[in-house]
């Protein structure tokens, strides 16, 4: 089983890999004027402040209740893909992007 320092190495590895996914994916929404963007992007933000607040309960030693962990993840990721990733997806398929996509 990994102690937490491992786990909160893991979770910090996970954050700027996704933070780099976003960060592209924002940039993109922004150049193709996607109209809902300040919603998007603050769902961006409040995955990785749940990523970063994981991280700060490894770093103090507290018990990462791992269960709570995968239900938060599984929620938003589920809820993203669901909503905000489906208006955007709709969005491009509309062709509102223009030729570059």
């Amino acid at each position: 089983r990994p102690t937490a320092a491992e786990v909160g190495a893991a979770l910090g590895e996970i954050h700027a890999l996704v933070s780099a996914h976003f960060a592209l994916e924002e940039k993109n929404m922004l150049a193709w004027g996607y109209p809902q963007f300040d919603e998007h992007k603050r769902d961006h933000e409040a995955l990785l402040d749940a990523i970063r607040d994981t991280m700060d309960e490894c770093e103090s030693e507290l018990p990462l209740d791992r269960d709570a962990f995968s239900a938060r993840l599984n929620e938003w990721f589920t809820s993203h893909f669901r909503t905000h990733d489906a208006r955007l997806h709709g969005f491009l398929q509309a062709g509102h992007a223009g030729s570059g996509r």
